[in-house]
């Protein structure tokens, strides 16, 4: 599949409830965190999709989910029902510092494989990861939140892919987001 085919579904449909705000909307680098995520995929990808509840986006499109409640599996089970692509590639809103580049070396890792993620059998990381339809009954049957993404690539033959720790940073808590507003001030 060519790069440019695939679309990028960005998870966003959190309660945020450790953050105990909306942490998509934190400002990082003069926009919001859903914000930079959207900007950088759709530059790399051109079609990126928020998937869950909430305000427009610039650049992408939203998908509300089919099933509530079933959190990361019911968004990419939502893009699969809405969306007429063959493959997916999903990351969370709450990954700022996931960088396409990475996204690109596990989609190029995928030929044959029903899904290709981030990380190692023993420790994948769902949430970055690329989808065929291959994997949609098990995504189905996920979706409703029974089990998770993680379970739904052990059960579908999988591809995993090593990348830095830090493009899979996770923002949940206050402490997650100062460290990582930190380091992007840092930067900047």
């Amino acid at each position: 599949m060519e790069l440019h085919t695939v679309p990028v579904v960005v998870l966003a449909g959190g309660k945020s409830s450790r953050m105990g705000r909306d942490k998509m909307a934190l400002p990082l680098g003069g926009e919001t965190m859903l914000g930079r995520t959207v900007r950088v995929f759709g530059e790399a990808f051109g079609r990126v999709y928020v998937s869950g509840a909430g305000e427009a986006v610039p650049g992408a499109e939203r998908i509300p989910d089919i099933i509530s409640g079933g959190g990361p599996a019911s968004g990419l089970h939502a893009a699969m029902k809405t969306l007429p692509d063959a493959a997916f590639f999903l990351v969370a809103g709450d990954m700022p510092l996931s960088d396409p580049r990475f996204a690109v070396e596990i989609i190029a890792r995928a030929a044959g494989f029903d899904a290709a993620a981030a990380g190692t059998a023993e420790r994948p990381e769902p949430l970055f990861a690329y989808y065929t339809r291959a994997a949609e009954s098990a995504v189905d049957a996920a979706a409703d939140g029974t089990f998770g993404l993680a379970r739904v690539l052990k059960s579908v033959n999988t591809v995993y892919v090593e990348v830095p720790e830090e493009v899979l940073t996770n923002v949940n808590t206050p402490s997650d987001y100062d460290k990582i507003f930190r380091k992007q001030t840092h930067n900047e």
